[in-house]
């Protein structure tokens, strides 16, 4: 699953009416993250937080969308925010 860090800048953008692209090189990642994000932004709207427009979660979530092709995420954006994810590697010897 995604790293939560993230999610903010989608909710944050999409529910100010933006359109927001997700990028990932795996799929399963791309569409495991919007959903939660759908999920987010329907507590944000029930708890009054999406001021508008977009006034509803749908509305909002219309906005988001995911790719695993950076030129297509990248297409018309004016803002991009990079969140990496730091993997630690263990080795071991036999």
């Amino acid at each position: 699953m995604y790293n939560n860090i993230k999610f903010p800048f989608f909710q944050l953008f999409a529910g100010a009416g933006y359109q927001v692209t997700l990028y990932d090189t795996v799929e399963s990642q791309i569409s495991g993250a919007v959903e939660s994000i759908k999920e987010q932004l329907t507590e944000m709207e029930s708890k009054g937080l999406l001021k508008g427009p977009p006034k509803t979660a749908q509305e909002a979530f219309q906005l988001v969308s995911g790719s695993s092709d950076l030129h297509k995420a990248l297409d018309g954006a004016f803002y991009v925010q990079v969140c990496l994810v730091k993997i630690k590697k263990e080795y071991y010897c036999c």
